[in-house]
């Protein structure tokens, strides 16, 4: 008929044309996708991270370096994120007594907090600096087996230890006996007051300790200068050592938590969990879908305003 041929392009533009308006409706009708998301969390076990706020806790490498006290709160953190994050865990302090700060519990933001917020060197004080004890003592870890801090259901039951280890005398043995004596300790007689129900025996605790600092630190005033009244320990890697060897614990370096994962993954071992915090996640497809519309109007605008230059 001696009409010209077709250009090449029309038929993707006619596409192009037909495909805008429909992605265009299909953004607007809201497009999602939802899927349900929780965590697993451990019924059979919790953690307890125990800190030493002692006045030592605030030694330095250097005046610009992090305390003592601030590598065991990054410490226990990563430990609790990345080794045992579906174990409920709790927080408490250590001087010359034993304090509960958080008791065991799933919510990861609580936990952070109460690490990064509730707690400090001294506070509160050792109340037995009045009677020249030293500023730490490991004894008070006697009382973490049957004094609350697990759930009794807690069959798995660890406890983290972030100290420089700069503790005063204490007799290991006995410590290392209350933590790890088999599940019938103590028997349900032993100091229980007449008329009150027998308590049920607590499972065995684990004892894991992260040492942090070393003998060179230093506690650093505001101005630079260093504190003359303040002394390493240079017995601090013996007495952490004897503890661990007497309740068959573990002792690492701030250094080697990858290592203490392992060993705590290790003792945890497997056990019953349930999915808490289960919600439903809503992914909007909307905005993805309008921005595809660029794909046809560039198609649109190459064919007939481009590609001829």
């Amino acid at each position: 008929m001696g009409l010209p041929a077709p250009e090449s392009g029309r038929l993707g533009v006619l596409i192009a044309l037909m495909a805008a308006p429909l992605l265009l409706g299909l953004a607007a009708a809201g497009p999602a996708i939802r899927t349900h998301v929780g965590r697993r969390v451990r019924t059979d076990a919790q953690a307890i991270f125990i800190f030493d706020t002692s006045r030592s806790m605030a030694a330095a490498a250097s005046y610009q370096s992090p305390s003592r006290f601030a590598e065991a709160q990054a410490a226990a953190i990563q430990l609790r994120d990345d080794a045992i994050p579906e174990v409920p865990s709790g927080v408490a302090s250590l001087t010359t007594e034993l304090l509960p700060h958080l008791f065991p519990t799933p919510d990861v933001d609580a936990f952070n907090s109460t690490v990064e917020h509730a707690l400090g060197v001294e506070k509160p004080p050792p109340p037995f600096l009045l009677y020249g004890v030293l500023g730490t003592s490991f004894g008070p870890l006697f009382e973490l087996r049957s004094q609350g801090y697990f759930n009794p259901n807690a069959k798995h039951r660890l406890a983290i230890l972030l100290t420089d280890g700069e503790s005063g005398a204490i007799d290991a043995s006995t410590i290392g006996q209350a933590l790890n004596l088999p599940s019938g300790y103590p028997p349900a007689p032993l100091l229980q007051a007449p008329g009150l129900p027998i308590r049920r025996p607590q499972p065995p605790v684990s004892l894991f300790i992260i040492r942090v600092g070393s003998g060179a630190d230093r506690i650093y005033k505001s101005d630079g200068s260093i504190e003359a009244a303040y002394r390493p320990e240079p017995t601090a890697a013996d007495i952490v050592s004897s503890l661990a060897a007497a309740s068959h614990g573990y002792v690492f370096t701030a250094s080697h938590l990858a290592a203490a994962g392992v060993a705590l993954r290790k003792a945890l071992g497997s056990g019953r969990s349930t999915l808490q915090g289960a919600n439903t996640k809503t992914v909007n497809l909307g905005a993805y879908i309008a921005l595809a519309i660029i794909i046809p109007l560039g198609v649109i605008i190459w064919e007939r305003n481009l590609r001829r230059i």
